[in-house]
């Protein structure tokens, strides 16, 4: 059995890294409807952010509470076929 120290917080984090400037808009896009997705599928609160120095970089995350709560929404997400 793994112990976690009490009130901690974990975090669920995916990165995009953007080749090229012109795509940025779509990348912004994509970041929006799966965060909107996300949200009201889900009921999560993700975020998004991005990078501005170097290679453009979206980065999508959401934290939880315990790692069992972070199984459990990846196991729904992956029989999720519209994610």
């Amino acid at each position: 059995s793994l112990r976690f120290k009490e009130n901690a917080m974990y975090r669920f984090m995916r990165t995009i890294t953007v080749e090229t400037v012109s795509d940025f808009p779509a990348a912004l896009q994509f970041a929006t409807d799966v965060t909107s997705y996300m949200n009201k599928n889900h009921l999560v609160n993700m975020k998004f952010g991005f990078e501005v120095y170097g290679k453009p970089r979206i980065h999508r995350y959401f934290d939880s509470e315990s790692p069992d709560t972070l199984r459990g929404i990846n196991a729904k997400l992956i029989k999720d076929r519209d994610y």
